[in-house]
This record gives structure tokens, sequence and C-alpha cells, in this order.
């Protein structure tokens, strides 16, 4: 797996000390199908000098994961709450997705209610 580095922010958490993380895109392989592997992105948060979360294989596409990281990095989401903003999808707990604002409206109604990213277009 590899890392490409995006940006660092610094946000004063409630505890009213700063902290800064650091936003990666992680890119790997994904199996399709069973015969069949594709390039696949996920995100890594990275608190400095504190905890780190890696979320491989979220999407196989480019124009999503920009989007997702893009808000991460606007609402500074830290290690601790960014497996709240991915919905992990399927029967393979290694699969997930960014949170589509319809299925944010769909599962509400079912008490499934989670702190999600809705992307960037309706096509999730």
């Amino acid at each position: 797996m590899r890392e490409l580095f995006v940006e660092t922010r610094t946000a004063v958490g409630e505890d009213g000390r700063l902290h800064s993380f650091d936003y990666y895109v992680v890119i790997g392989e994904m199996e399709v199908g069973g015969r069949f592997a594709c390039e696949s992105y996920g995100v890594k948060v990275a608190e400095q000098g504190g905890d780190t979360a890696v979320i491989p294989n979220i999407t196989v596409s480019i124009s999503r994961i920009d989007a997702l990281v893009d808000r991460m990095l606007r609402n500074t989401v830290g290690p601790a709450s960014a497996r709240d903003v991915v919905w992990t999808t399927g029967s393979d707990p290694g699969v997930h997705r960014p949170v589509c604002e319809e299925d944010f409206r769909h599962k509400r109604g079912r008490g499934a209610e989670r702190t999600g990213v809705p992307p960037a277009s309706s096509d999730c």
C-alpha cells in the first residue's frame, strides 16, 4: 500500500489544546469478482504525536476519494472520528464507502443514523 500526503490541518480541540492532523490518500489494490484487481483508494488520518486511523479500499474512484478527503479536511476530522464518516458495506469487512446523502436519509428512519460525509455529486 502506498500513501500520498495531502495536507496538514491544525485545530483547537475540546480540551483547548492545538491538535495537528496529517491527511493521506492510501493507494492499494482491491479484488473484483475474484478474478481481477483494480487500484483502490482509502484515507489515513494521523495526529502528530498521537493516534492514526487507516481506512483502505473505500472506492476505486479518484474523484470520490478526492471529495471525501476534501470534506475531511474542511471539517478537521481526526483519527478518532475518521471511521464514523465511512460506512462498512457488504459482507467483506475490508470494503468501505463514503456515506451517501441518500443512504443517510434512508437509514435515519430506521435508527441507523451515522455521521457521514455526503458525496460531491449525487452519483454515489
